[in-house]
């Protein structure tokens, strides 16, 4: 029964890291600074901004769901 109940608390040790370190990271790397907002006239040309916030896709964190799978196990 010890065993169970470690490899128990492991899994749920593991488990709850991956999603802390989702929960951190996700954030973190969706905001991004540089200089300021592209010039009136001139397009974006998709480089980070100060105060843009860019927003992951349902693909990307579709993505990421085998590497928190694994981190899991």
């Amino acid at each position: 029964m010890t065993g169970r109940l470690r490899r128990l608390r492991r899994r749920v040790s593991r488990t709850l890291a991956s999603l802390l370190a989702t929960a951190v990271l996700v954030p973190l790397a969706a905001c991004s600074a540089t200089d300021g907002p592209a010039p009136p006239g001139k397009k974006d040309d998709g480089a980070p901004r100060a105060g843009t916030l860019r927003v992951l896709a349902s693909s990307e964190l579709a993505d990421m769901k085998t590497l928190l799978e694994q981190q899991c196990r």
